[in-house]
């Protein structure tokens, strides 16, 4: 056991002794018997740092040779941490004396998050330690923290990291600072995906973003901008952003990281360059071909033993070559890249002139085996206007020829 000395502003009170895996709690109930002192007025002190509840002695053993001190907490104040701990609008409620002792304000911070920082008083929103606390849990309540402590890097920092678009309360040389604003573009995703957007969203209003409250200088970042494309490749469109959406280095790297859907958010000039349409090609190849490998990984699991999965199964109505330009339509080593790559799905947007073109067809036909076992009998050359008519067309034949995959495999053919 330890014999520690309880000291007061007035010199020692009391010694009591505990067990060095004493908790704060059981601390405090032996100075309740020693002293008289109720649990819940008493602050106890290792030099400037307070013993909490929860809090165990071995946490503090090189500090306790001065030994404890003891701050009595006046009853009112008590009474009012009780009050705010067990009502959510109690510190909302509470008087205006109660809203003026950080003590307070940090029990109902603690309990019911952040944005009670709201209700403080004036000063209290200026403290430090009290507002990062309150940032931590809650970043959106850096709109309510002082002027000073919203020009505070360490502040903005934790509000960022907690939630992307609490970047719009931060002072703006902060909004410049490119850690800040990576930060807060990192932390973006659980703002894309909460409730208030997803309402946003349904209701056709544009979804808040952290990278809308940086600064210009932000939008021509390759770095910061590559992250908010991580969950927003609309960003593209943003006029602030025309710059990198015209850069063909940097849309071939974002393609790279973030897949081929973005060749849709790209300029026209860009979606027009044979280039960059080829690098989307070749990564939607890449994702389908990690798709397909990781079905049949699943079909191993579940004792099937498929040995093919037919790549039309995946992305059926997607291909980057959707989203190229008309002339890269009618390019035959495009056109050819993207049906390798991704079968019937991207038949359906190959140019009318290729489609009529016997070599290209039959280069078409041969290319598709790998991607989509087409019927070997199916008939590319269509005469039929409505294109997606001609779609369904041959989509619903491969559905009746199952013979294609295999006897074991024709019942996934027919759903397929």
């Amino acid at each position: 056991a330890l014999h520690l000395p309880v000291h007061g502003l007035a010199g020692m009170l009391c010694e009591v002794s505990v067990s060095t895996s004493a908790s704060g709690v059981q601390i405090k109930r032996e100075v309740q018997k020693a002293t008289g002192i109720p649990v819940k007025e008493q602050r106890l002190f290792i030099g400037n740092a307070e013993i909490s509840n929860n809090m165990l002695l071995n946490e503090a053993k090189g500090y306790l040779a001065a030994g404890i001190s003891l701050v009595r907490r006046p009853p009112e104040h008590s009474r009012w941490i009780l009050d705010v701990m067990s009502d959510q609008q109690g510190l909302r409620h509470a008087p205006v004396e109660a809203r003026e002792v950080p003590e307070v304000v940090a029990a109902a911070i603690k309990q019911w998050g952040g944005d009670l920082l709201q209700y403080a008083s004036l000063e209290l929103k200026s403290y430090r330690e009290l507002v990062l606390a309150a940032v931590s849990s809650e970043g959106l309540s850096l709109q309510h923290a002082s002027e000073q402590l919203r020009a505070d890097r360490e502040v903005v920092l934790a509000a960022v990291a907690q939630w992307g678009c609490a970047l719009r309360f931060a002072d703006d040389a902060l909004k410049a600072d490119r850690q800040v604003v990576l930060t807060a573009v990192s932390a973006d995703e659980l703002s894309f995906n909460s409730r208030v957007n997803l309402r946003l969203a349904k209701e056709g209003v544009d979804r808040e973003h952290a990278l809308q409250y940086a600064s210009a200088a932000m939008w021509v970042d390759h770095q910061v901008v590559l992250a908010s494309l991580k969950t927003r490749f609309w960003l593209l469109g943003d006029p602030a952003a025309r710059e990198l959406s015209e850069s063909r280095v940097f849309i071939i790297k974002a393609i790279d990281v973030h897949g081929s859907g973005l060749l849709k958010w790209v300029s026209s000039i860009l979606r027009a360059d044979r280039v960059v349409v080829l690098a989307a090609i070749a990564m939607h190849g890449a994702e389908v071909q990690a798709k397909t490998e990781h079905q049949l990984q699943e079909d191993k699991h579940q004792g099937k033993s498929r040995k093919h999965v037919p790549r039309c199964s995946f992305y059926r109505d997607q291909s980057p070559l959707e989203h190229a330009s008309e002339a890269l339509k009618v390019d035959r080593k495009v056109a050819l890249a993207a049906v390798a790559a991704g079968g019937c799905g991207a038949w359906r947007y190959v140019a009318r002139e290729l489609k009529a073109d016997q070599e290209f067809v039959c280069a078409a036909k041969a290319l598709s085996m790998a991607a989509c076992p087409f019927p070997h009998e199916l008939d590319f050359q269509s005469d039929i206007d409505n294109e997606e008519q001609e779609y369904l067309r041959w989509s619903n034949r491969l559905r009746g020829q199952p013979q294609q995959f295999g006897d074991e495999d024709s019942d996934e053919a027919h759903r397929v």
